[in-house]
């Protein structure tokens, strides 16, 4: 949930930033993220690169139209 919440203010943000905001250890985080933008279906956020590693994180378009709706 905290991961979410950082996504408040902003809408993309690298791995790194997202680590010291959260101090998640880096297992559980890499896991988090992953299960946040690896499942099939609706993805709550997007990665790069498209592989198992995480560079950057950014909300799904998806995510960023139901933000956007939600603030009218």
């Amino acid at each position: 949930m905290c991961i979410l919440m950082l996504f408040n203010s902003a809408d993309r943000l690298t791995y790194r930033e997202i680590k010291q905001a959260t101090q998640i250890p880096a297992s559980d985080l890499k896991r988090c993220l992953q299960s946040l933008a690896c499942v099939k279906g609706e993805n709550v956020l997007s990665k790069e690169p498209m592989s198992k590693d995480i560079a950057r994180v950014m909300l799904s378009t998806s995510m960023t139209n139901l933000q956007a709706n939600s603030s009218r």
